[in-house]
């Protein structure tokens, strides 16, 4: 599965928004959240946004993320205590 680094994360949801044509000013910038996310799910060939979803969650390193995000750090523990 493709990744990008945290410092090249895009900040717009979708190429084609008004925000991130104005942003870059031009009318092609390049491929945002959305955007990328909808072509790793191609390229897996994962069809559903939902089977997509379990992928996601079925090969993230939960740890890592926590580490890097004290919202999901918060998140995890209390999905943990569920147990």
């Amino acid at each position: 599965m493709g990744s990008i680094s945290e410092d090249r994360l895009p900040i717009f949801g979708e190429k084609q928004s008004h925000s991130a044509k104005h942003y870059f000013t031009s009318s092609r910038p390049p491929d945002q959240l959305k955007d990328l996310t909808e072509k790793i799910r191609k390229d897996t060939g994962i069809t559903s946004k939902k089977d997509f979803c379990i992928f996601c969650v079925n090969h993230m390193d939960v740890d890592l993320l926590a580490q890097r995000s004290p919202s999901f750090e918060h998140f995890a523990s209390q999905v943990k205590s569920w147990r």
